[in-house]
C-alpha cells in the first residue's frame, strides 16, 4: 500500500484531518521523512482499526480511489498531476492577491452590505406590488370594459413602473 497524505489517511480512517494531526502529536500515528503516512505500519494499523463514530465507508472508498489512482500513474503522469496542482495553487494565490488589491482600492462591497441592499430591494418590490391594487383599481375597471388586451397592457405597464420604483427606492437607501 502506498504512503498517504494526512487527508487520504483521515479518509481511510473515517475521521477528520485534525484527528490525524492529533494522532501524530500523541505518537499514535507514525509519519515518515516525506511527511507521509504508511497505513501498513503496525502503529498506524492500530489507529486505523480503532472504532470511531465518524468512520464511514465513503471516507474509506475515497482514500482507496486516491491510492489506486496514484498506484496506476507513471512517474511522468505524477509529474503532470503535480504541475497541474501547482498551477491551481498559483491561480488561487493570484486570485487572493487580486481580491486584497481590490479591497485596498475600495472597489469591493462587503457581503453584509450587499445582503442589506438586496433585502431593501426585496422589501421595496413587495411594498410596491402590494400597493398596486390601490393604485390601479379604478383604471383596471375602465380597462376591463375595453377588453383583455387593454387590461394586460395596463397591468404590464403598472408592474414595470413598480419594479422601476423599487430599484430607485433600494438604490436611494444604499447611496
Amino acid at each position: 500500500m502506498p504512503e498517504l497524505t494526512r487527508k487520504a489517511f483521515a479518509e481511510l480512517a473515517g475521521c477528520g484531518t485534525s484527528a490525524v494531526s492529533n494522532g501524530i502529536k500523541k505518537n499514535k500515528i507514525v509519519v515518515n521523512n516525506n511527511n507521509k503516512i504508511d497505513p501498513a505500519h503496525p502503529q498506524n494499523k492500530i489507529f486505523l482499526s480503532a472504532d470511531r463514530s465518524v468512520r464511514s465507508a465513503k471516507h474509506k472508498r475515497a482514500a482507496m480511489r486516491e491510492q489506486s489512482n496514484v498506484e496506476d500513474m507513471t512517474s511522468a503522469e505524477l509529474e503532470i498531476e503535480k504541475a497541474r496542482a501547482d498551477i491551481r495553487v498559483k491561480r488561487a494565490n493570484e486570485l487572493d492577491k487580486l481580491i486584497k488589491i481590490e479591497q485596498a482600492k475600495g472597489n469591493l462591497i462587503e457581503r453584509d452590505q450587499v445582503l442589506r441592499i438586496l433585502q431593501q430591494f426585496g422589501e421595496a418590490i413587495r411594498s410596491n406590488f402590494l400597493d398596486l391594487p390601490k393604485m390601479i383599481s379604478v383604471d383596471l375597471t375602465a380597462e376591463a370594459q375595453k377588453g383583455n388586451h387593454a387590461l394586460r397592457q395596463k397591468l404590464a405597464k403598472e408592474i414595470e413602473q413598480a419594479i422601476k420604483k423599487s430599484k430607485i427606492d433600494a438604490l436611494e437607501e444604499w447611496l
